[in-house]
């Protein structure tokens, strides 16, 4: 049963990044993702839940800062928006992964 949530709100969570990706700007929404689910991916089956959790919204917001560092063309205010609005919306879905991972990891044992 939690898989099929887990699943349900990656995949929310997916359309979520998508749709603030394209009404902010793309770059930062996919660089706080791909962070967010580095962290996840790498600290899942090894680290405790605070690491898991603080590291993956950490990971997220360096990942959104790079994306609009590197790649925002607009102001500073609507950089700084749309860092805020990457991490909302990314950070929890690579906590979720996160949460996955760790779930799979305990059941294969």
């Amino acid at each position: 049963m939690f898989t099929y949530r887990a699943v349900r709100a990656l995949a929310l969570g997916l359309f979520a990044m998508v749709a603030m990706g394209w009404m902010v700007s793309a770059p930062p929404v996919c660089l706080a993702a791909l962070a967010g689910a580095a962290w996840a991916l790498a600290t899942a089956q090894t680290a405790g839940l605070s690491v898991l959790v603080i590291g993956s919204l950490t990971a997220s917001l360096l990942g959104a800062i790079a994306g609009v560092w590197f790649f925002g063309q607009a102001s500073t205010t609507t950089r700084l928006l749309a860092v805020v609005v990457s991490t909302i919306t990314a950070g929890p879905w690579s906590v979720v992964l996160g949460f996955w991972l760790r779930a799979r990891s305990f059941e294969k044992r």
